[in-house]
């Protein structure tokens, strides 16, 4: 049965600055030049004509005919006042990104009827679009078995929509791809495997560490451009046992989040211009295997040579 309706969370603790000299730096170096560009300690609060990415996040959620409610981690009534139609609930945020999530899990357990799953959407994604959080939540099993679906998009949906932006897609022998900050889980995904999650968690923006962690034969292969979507399912399979499928957003939205200096010139461009049009055949495609991945690239034309 596909899904029908979702609750969805959003971190959004901010990282606390530290003491440098006569001024304050903060230990994400790329957190410390927004801190500088804009003087807002958490980035989801930086601001485009006259309102923040979180508040645009929030509002697109609210839209959504697919959102149950919406929990907001690491902020509360006073650091974040909202007047929308669903319901809110704030959960006290962590040190870590991944401390906040943990918390934010253990909220849904002290709920009456337990979530099937839940949305993890990240707090800097203003060009998301109610049509996408429907179509995403549309595309979903309830009945599953799945407890992750890890969110990724083909890199040229990227460059072709948003050309501005420089960062280095995931480079496998199937082809190029950009991981998504929108993610679908069951709420007792983390049992057991909080030390492994955190590790992919706190990395999950640098390639290589995530490589790394996950073996020298998976290091050594995306040196050589040899890995394959196998290679990182197998081996998230066999460290963190998840049961995990990936999820290809043909939008890219889900993955244009602002995490540099040379960021904000972009967003201040695209929040000012007439937003790109949600197109009504844009899918969501549930891989399971290489053989899913191979034939739907095939299907667009996309097998790499």
């Amino acid at each position: 049965m596909l899904m029908e309706k979702i609750d969805v969370f959003i971190p959004a603790g901010s990282p606390k600055p530290i003491k440098v000299g006569t001024g304050f730096k903060l230990l994400n170096r790329n957190y410390s030049e927004l801190f500088e560009a804009t003087g807002k300690e958490n980035k989801a609060f930086i601001e485009f004509n006259g309102k923040s990415i979180i508040s645009r996040v929030i509002e697109t959620l609210d839209k959504s005919s697919r959102v149950s409610s919406i929990t907001i981690g690491g902020q509360s009534k006073e650091t974040l006042p909202l007047n929308i139609s669903k319901p809110v609930y704030y959960v006290e945020g962590g040190e870590t990104t991944f401390e906040t999530v943990i918390n934010i899990l253990n909220f849904y357990h002290t709920w009456d009827n337990l979530p099937n799953y839940i949305m993890n959407v990240s707090s800097d994604l203003p060009l998301l679009k109610p049509e996408m959080i429907n179509k995403i939540v549309e595309s979903i099993d309830d009945n599953s078995d799945k407890e992750f679906y890890w969110n990724i998009i083909v890199a040229e949906d990227v460059y072709k929509n948003y050309p501005e932006i420089k960062k280095i897609p995931l480079k496998l022998i199937e082809g190029e791809f950009r991981f998504g900050d929108l993610h679908i889980m069951k709420p007792e995904v983390m049992k057991g495997r909080e030390e492994i999650v955190e590790k992919i968690i706190g990395n999950r923006k640098k390639v290589t560490t995530v490589a790394r962690y996950f073996g020298i034969g998976n290091m050594i292969k995306y040196i050589f451009k040899r890995l394959s979507f196998e290679d990182l399912k197998k081996t998230v399979l066999k460290r963190a046992n998840f049961d995990a499928a990936v999820m290809i957003t043909e939008f890219p939205e889900t993955c244009i989040d602002l995490d540099y200096r040379s960021d904000l010139e972009n967003f201040e461009k695209w929040l000012k211009a007439e937003p790109r049009k949600f197109h009504a055949n844009e899918q969501v495609i549930i891989l399971d295997n290489k053989a899913d991945l191979e034939r739907y690239l095939s299907s667009r034309n996309l097998i790499k040579k």
